[in-house]
């Protein structure tokens, strides 16, 4: 919704920060998408390379799902408060 008011063509000041305040939120996503899956790879490195601690009982295989947050968090991150027009799907089926 906040990339939508924000490409409206036109748009008045208040729609214009509408779409910039809807933008908040998925960048506090992206950002905290990053910085788990940030602090996951540091701890398994930790365990790992340095002093392994109780609670931690697996190997280097268990980065899980830490290469998904952190390209998500990525993601999110640079999109939240882009102005790029989004392609119509329908631009070369165009009917003369």
């Amino acid at each position: 919704m906040g990339h939508t008011l924000r490409e409206t063509e036109n748009s008045s000041m208040t729609v214009r920060t509408l779409g910039i305040i809807f933008g908040v939120p998925q960048a506090l996503f992206g950002l905290v998408s990053f910085s788990t899956g940030l602090s996951i790879i540091i701890w398994v490195l930790y365990n790992t390379f340095i002093k392994t601690t109780p609670q931690y009982s697996g190997g280097i295989l268990e980065f899980g799902i830490t290469p998904g947050l952190l390209l998500m968090g990525i993601y999110w991150l640079r999109h939240a408060f882009d102005r790029e027009k989004l392609e119509d799907n329908n631009e070369g089926n165009e009917q003369e």
